[in-house]
């Protein structure tokens, strides 16, 4: 997992390899990049201040 700044927001990121595709792993890497995400993001608004976003708060750059 990496984090990087940006335009004053910190992002996280993971590789999660999907090949061979094993449902149970990638749940299990989504629920803890989660966790990891949701720590880091404490941890850094009691340091820092700041708000977390939420996926309604996003632009969206899918085509619909």
């Amino acid at each position: 997992m990496h984090f990087f700044h940006r335009n004053g927001t910190i992002f996280a990121i993971a590789e999660i390899p999907a090949a061979p595709f094993i449902a149970d792993h990638v749940i299990q890497s989504m629920s803890m990049f989660a966790e990891i995400s949701d720590s880091v993001n404490k941890l850094i608004s009691s340091e820092f201040g700041g708000k977390k976003e939420s996926a309604e708060n996003m632009p969206s750059f899918q085509i619909h």
